[in-house]
């Protein structure tokens, strides 16, 4: 090779993880490798959690399943299931409330079917099966019935999507299906919480189930509490990115619900209201807890890599371990 040699630093990144050739050094940096785990679909696998909820989790554990509900409750707002799918689930849960069984279906919608009943518009008797050949549960002619008057923009049918989407929302995540009311009366209570929506964190599900876990067994420590929410902070400035680095004043913002970390001053530690966190924050802030903390990051498995670099900031990566991340980091001269 004639003159000097560069070095392309996208192609040492992906002798790394032995990633194919031909993929450009923008998608490389962008993130989109075949084997980055963040690029994978995050449906039933992330939750995306509100930066002000954060604190919430940290400062009021109490209300650590009403966070989970309400963000749950907002992965709902972004499904939108086929009207036959939402019909044929409340015509079964109709037939177990006529044979007397228990019924998830709302209140509203059984007093709504009830009265058509009544009119002699839509009819079950207590042997209906509406189960095909194969077992599947295939009502298709009540479905019919039934949407010549729950028309889609009709405002019972609405509720009927809503409470179906609930439904549809934690079962996709393996969770017991709650009750309806309480859902929306939790989402209504914190509606106004935040403004707005982002900047969020997408936890991954797998660290947010063990962290319940170890909430509902009354075991969960103030040490592992501020653990999660740095994990958290963390995931909200991290964002899609294979790797990336942070100054130590935003993160702790981050952990303590503020979005920027010009704000952290005003809006946690001359603000009254936000004793607990100033009192949370002035106790693990020290050097060496804040150490403790980047190294239990990685060994609880939230991180793969938080360290700290002199003039740098505090790199960390869901994706790299500690020794790979300093070669890349050694690589672009960081």
């Amino acid at each position: 090779m004639t003159g000097r040699e560069t070095t392309n630093h996208a192609d040492m990144e992906k002798a790394i993880e032995g990633v194919p050739a031909d993929m450009s050094a923008r998608e490389w940096k962008k993130g989109n490798c075949p084997t980055n785990p963040e690029k994978k679909s995050r449906w039933g696998k992330y939750l995306a959690i509100p930066i002000p909820f954060i604190r919430l989790l940290v400062t009021q554990p109490e209300k650590t399943d009403s966070v989970i509900t309400y963000c749950l409750y907002e992965a709902t707002i972004r499904m939108d299931p086929y009207p036959t799918d939402v019909l044929t689930q409340v015509v079964y849960e109709y037939v177990r409330h006529v044979r007397g069984q228990k019924s998830e279906l709302p209140e509203e919608i059984i007093n709504f079917i009830d009265d058509l009943v009544e009119d002699a518009k839509f009819g079950i008797d207590e042997d209906y099966m509406g189960f095909d050949s194969k077992g599947h549960f295939d009502p298709a002619e009540e479905v019919e019935q039934l949407g010549a008057y729950m028309h889609i923009r009709d405002p019972v049918y609405a509720i009927a999507r809503e409470w179906f989407c609930v439904r549809r929302t934690w079962n996709s995540y393996d969770l017991q299906i709650p009750d309806f009311k309480r859902v929306r009366a939790v989402h209504n209570e914190y509606a106004a919480f935040h403004f707005p929506w982002k900047p969020f964190a997408w936890c991954k599900f797998d660290n947010l189930l063990k962290y319940l876990k170890r909430y509902n067994s009354g075991e969960l420590t103030e040490l592992e509490r501020v653990v999660f929410a740095m994990y958290l902070a963390l995931k909200s400035i991290k964002g899609e990115k294979a790797y990336t680095h942070a100054t130590e004043s935003w993160i702790w913002a981050r952990t303590f619900g503020v979005n920027k970390e010009a704000d952290f001053q005003r809006e946690i530690l001359e603000n009254p209201k936000r004793a607990k966190a100033a009192e949370l924050y002035r106790k693990y802030s020290t050097r060496r807890m804040f150490d403790k903390l980047r190294k239990l990051l990685v060994k609880w498995e939230f991180v793969r890599s938080c360290f700290g670099k002199q003039g740098r900031g505090t790199f960390f990566s869901c994706f790299y371990d500690e020794k790979d991340l300093r070669r890349i980091l050694d690589y672009k001269k960081l």
